[in-house]
C-alpha cells in the first residue's frame, strides 16, 4: 500500500492510506441476514480485537495484537507501542506496529538442524556387511523396505558417506512419482549419472560420454555392448553402431539388451565391486522391474550388491520383487525392514536436533506420540517450531521462547508440511507449488521458465534451502533442486486447486518443449503425463503415440502397450464413429507388436487380425464357402511351389509388403496358440508368395520358408525347400 500511495502522489498529488488491524485466533463463520440481504462473515472475540487494533491504528500503519506478534515476529520487524487499554479487555495489551519484513539473508544457519542417525545401527551394520562381502567377492540383493519418512534414504545416505564407498563403485538411480509408464527411467537415471550425461546434452555429446564410460569398463568389447545400452537409454545410433542392431527388434531386441546389460555389469565388476542402488522403486516402470529381476542373478556369481529401496504394499513393483526373490530361495537375498523408532530413540532425535534443555517433557511427549516413531514427522515438527519462533538460536544455542505455549502439533505428516508451506510468503509459496507440479526433482532452467511471474526466484530458492524444505545439487553440471522428502512435494501438489493445477501442468509441458527441444524424445512420456493432467487432448494423443514408439524402439513393450492403449482409447473417445480407420489400424498394429514382444500371443494375434481386416484380409471361417476358398488357395499355392516358373514375381506395393509382414507376425503367434488356425491363415495369406517377388516382401523369405517347411513336414512337397529364393530380407 505504501508503494501504491507513493505512485498516486507522484501522478495525482494525493496519498492513499489505510489503517489495518490484525489479530489471530479462532472465529465463528456463518451467514448473517435474510434471503434478500445475506452476508457470510466471521464473528467473535478474535475479530472484535482485530477491529480494536484497526481503530487505534493511524492512517498508513498496521497494528497487531500480542498473539499475532508472537506468530510472525521471526518473519517481520515491529516497533512496540507499549501497553494499551483496549475496550472489552480487563488488562492492557501489548500492541506492535509493523515496520517491514525481516532480511532473510544470513538466517540460514540459524534454521539448520541436524542429527546423527538414530536407532538404525543394526540396519546400517547389516547393509555395510553386505557391501564388505562384495568387496571380498560375494554379491547380494538387499531390499530396504519402509513407510514414507521412516528413514530409508537416510540409511542409503549413511552408506554413501561411509569409508566403504572408496572401495566400491556406487551407482545410484531413482524412480519418480510419475514414472510408472516411463520406460526404464530409474535405470536410465543411473546410467546417466554413471556416464555423467546432462539432460541438455545433445545426442552426439551424450553418446560420446556413454562410449567413454562403457569403453573404460568393457575395453575391447565396447563395440558389441555399447549399441544395446544406448538403445535402452533412448540414445539414437548412427553409422556402424546403427548397422550393428539393424533388423533386431521385438523380443530378440529385449534379450539382446538384457544380455549386454549383464555383460556391462560383469565387465564393471572385474574392475571394482559394484553397489547398484535404486531408490523409490515403488514408482518404477514394469520394464525396469523385469530387467532388475534378470540382473539380480549376477549377485550369485559376481561381486555386486543390488540395493532396492521402496515403500511396502506396491503390488506391481516392490511386492513383486520380494516374491521373485523368495521364490528363488536365494541365500544372497537380504531384507532390511525399517520399523518406527521407539520412544527413547525419538526423544534422542529431538534432543540431537535442538540440543535444548528448555523444551519440557510435556511438549516432547506430545511430539513423540503424534509422530508414532516416524523420524521425518519429528524433524518437520521441530522445523515448524523454528519457523514459528517457538525455538530460536542465540549465540549458536537453541532456546525456547514463550511462543511454545501457543504451538499446536498437527496430527499427520501432511498437516505438518502444509502448515510449514502455508507460513511462507505468497510468492515463495507459489514457487513451491509450481515446483511440486514439475516433480520431486526440478531443474533450475525449468523452474525459472515456468515460474516467470514469481520475482527474485534465486533468493526464494535459497530461503527454501535454508529452511530445509528443498536441497540443491549439481547433477552432471546442471543445477538441480529436489524436495527434501517426497512427502513435501506431494503435500504441496495436493494443495493446489484443480483448475490451477491443470494450467501449471500445461505450462510445465510447454517449458520442457522449449528448454529440451533438441532431445525431446527423452521427454515424450513426461510430456504425455503433463498434457494428460492439463487435459490437452490433442497434445496428449500426440505424445502418447510418440512415447509408445520410443518405448518400442528401446524394447520397453510394457510401457509401449500402456501408451498405445491410452492413445487409442483417447482417439476413439474423441471421434467415435467418425474415427479414421487408418489411424485406428496404425495404433492397433503397434499394440499388436507390443503384445507380441511381451510373448502375449493370444492378444497379439487378436490385434494383428484387426489390422489385417482393415487391409481387407478377412479371416476364413470353416463354412462350406470358406473350406472351398481354402481348397482353391491350397491348389494355387501347391502349383506355385511345385512349378516355380508359374510364380509371377511382380514387384509388391508397400501395402502388399506390409500385409505379408503382418500375416507372418500373426502366423508366429498362431503357431504357438492354435495350430489349426495357423495352418488355415498360412494358406489364406500365402498367395502373395506366388504373386510377388518374395525377396522384396518384408519377411517374405521367412514366410516362404515357413510354408515350404510346413509342406515338407507333411510330406506334400519335398521339392519346396529345394527352390528357395536367393535373396533374403
Amino acid at each position: 500500500m505504501k508503494i501504491y500511495s507513493e505512485e498516486l502522489k507522484k501522478k495525482y498529488g494525493f496519498e492513499f492510506k489505510m489503517r489495518i488491524g490484525l489479530n489471530s485466533g479462532p472465529v465463528i463463520v456463518g451467514s448473517i441476514g435474510d434471503d434478500l440481504r445475506m452476508d457470510y462473515t466471521a464473528i467473535g472475540d478474535t475479530t472484535n480485537l482485530a477491529a480494536r487494533m484497526e481503530s487505534m491504528a493511524e492512517p498508513g500503519t498496521v497494528l497487531v495484537s500480542p498473539i499475532t506478534y508472537k506468530r510472525v515476529s521471526q518473519q517481520f520487524k515491529f516497533n512496540p507501542r507499549g501497553k494499551v487499554e483496549v475496550k472489552g479487555k480487563k488488562e492492557p495489551l501489548d500492541v506492535y506496529e509493523l515496520v517491514g519484513q525481516v532480511d532473510k539473508s544470513g538466517a540460514g544457519l540459524d534454521r539448520q538442524i541436524y542429527s546423527e542417525m538414530v536407532g538404525r545401527d543394526k540396519e546400517l551394520d547389516k547393509l555395510e556387511l553386505q557391501v564388505m562381502k562384495a568387496i571380498n567377492g560375494e554379491g547380494s540383493v538387499i531390499n530396504i523396505i519402509g513407510e514414507a519418512g521412516i528413514g530409508k534414504s537416510r540409511l542409503v545416505s549413511e552408506l554413501r558417506n561411509s569409508p566403504l564407498k572408496k572401495r566400491v563403485t556406487l551407482l545410484e538411480g531413482r524412480a519418480i512419482s510419475i514414472g510408472r509408464n516411463l520406460s526404464f527411467h530409474p535405470i536410465i537415471n543411473l546410467l546417466k549419472h554413471w556416464a555423467r550425461i546432462k539432460d541438455d546434452d545433445n545426442t552426439a555429446t551424450a553418446f560420446g560420454k556413454l562410449e567413454t564410460a562403457v569403453r573404460r569398463a568393457c575395453q575391447e568389447d565396447t563395440d558389441e555392448i555399447l549399441p544395446f545400452v544406448a538403445t535402452l537409454m533412448g540414445i539414437k545410433l548412427s553409422g556402424r553402431y546403427a548397422q550393428s542392431i539393424e533388423g533386431i527388434e521385438g523380443e530378440a531386441l529385449e534379450k539382446q539388451i538384457l544380455k549386454h546389460m549383464k555383460d556391462l555389469l560383469i565387465k564393471a565388476t572385474d574392475l571394482t565391486p559394484l553397489v547398484f542402488v535404486t531408490e523409490d522403486l515403488h514408482w518404477a516402470d514394469t520394464s525396469s522391474i523385469e530387467l532388475l529381476e534378470s540382473l539380480f542373478r549376477l549377485s550369485e556369481t559376481r561381486r555386486i550388491v543390488f540395493v532396492n529401496v521402496f515403500r511396502p504394499h506396491h503390488k506391481e513393483t516392490g511386492d513383486r520383487i520380494i516374491e521373485t526373490l523368495k521364490e528363488r530361495r536365494t541365500e544372497y537375498y537380504v531384507e532390511i525392514s525399517l520399523q518406527p523408532l521407539d520412544e527413547e530413540n525419538s526423544e534422542t532425535l529431538i534432543n540431537n536436533m535442538l540440543n535444548i534443555k528448555g523444551l519440557y517433557h510435556g511438549v516432547k511427549d506430545k511430539i513423540i506420540q503424534r509422530a508414532g516413531g516416524n523420524p521425518f514427522f519429528i524433524e518437520e515438527v521441530v522445523r515448524s517450531f523454528i519457523d514459528e519462533g517457538a525455538v530460536v538460536k542465540k549465540n549458536g544455542i537453541f532456546e525456547v521462547t514463550d511462543k511454545i505455549d501457543t504451538m499446536t502439533i498437527p496430527h499427520t505428516i501432511n498437516d505438518v508440511l502444509m502448515a510449514r508451506i502455508d507460513r511462507l510468503d505468497e510468492n515463495t509459496r507459489d514457487l513451491v507449488k509450481v515446483a511440486s507440479v514439475i516433480g520431486r526433482n526440478f531443474f533450475y532452467r525449468i523452474i525459472t521458465e515456468v515460474a516467470k511471474t514469481v520475482d527474485d526466484i534465486d533468493s526464494r530458492l535459497s530461503y527454501l534451502k535454508e529452511i530445509q524444505l528443498i536441497r540443491e545439487r549439481s547433477r552432471m553440471e546442471e543445477l538441480e533442486y529436489l524436495f527434501k522428502h517426497a512427502l513435501a512435494q506431494e503435500a504441496a501438489y495436493e494443495s493446489i486447486l484443480f483448475q490451477k493445477r491443470k494450467q501449471l501442468h500445461l505450462t510445465v509441458a510447454d517449458s520442457i518443449e522449449k528448454v529440451f527441444n533438441e532431445k525431446l524424445h527423452e521427454f515424450y512420456g513426461v510430456l504425455a503425463f503433463h498434457y494428460t493432467q492439463g487435459e490437452d487432448e490433442e497434445k496428449t494423443e500426440k505424445y502418447l503415440i510418440k512415447a509408445g514408439e520410443e518405448a518400442l524402439k528401446s524394447s520397453a513393450s510394457s510401457e509401449a502397450l500402456h501408451y498405445f492403449h491410452e492413445a487409442l482409447n483417447l482417439y476413439l473417445k474423441k471421434y467415435g464413429d467418425t474415427a479414421d480407420p487408418e489411424k485406428v489400424a496404425m495404433l492397433e498394429k503397434n499394440i499388436a507388436f507390443a503384445y507380441f514382444n511381451r510373448g502375449q500371443f493370444i492378444e497379439a494375434a487378436e490385434y494383428f487380425s484387426k489390422v489385417l481386416a482393415f487391409y481387407g484380409e478377412i479371416e476364413i471361417k470353416l463354412s462350406v464357402s470358406g473350406i472351398f476358398k481354402l481348397f482353391l488357395r491350397f491348389l494355387y499355392l501347391l502349383a506355385g511351389l511345385y512349378l516355380p516358373f508359374l510364380r509371377w514375381k511382380k514387384t509388391p506395393s508397400s501395402q502388399d509388403s506390409e500385409i505379408s509382414y503382418l500375416a507372418f507376425q500373426q502366423g508366429q503367434c498362431l503357431a504357438v496358440i492354435d495350430i489349426n488356425r495357423f495352418v488355415i491363415e498360412l494358406m489364406n495369406h500365402s498367395k502373395r508368395l506366388i504373386l510377388f517377388d518374395i525377396s522384396q516382401l518384408k519377411k517374405g523369405v521367412d514366410y516362404f520358408c515357413s510354408v515350404s517347411s510346413l509342406f515338407s513336414y507333411g510330406g506334400i512337397s519335398p521339392m519346396a525347400t529345394q527352390n528357395p529364393p536367393l535373396v533374403a530380407t
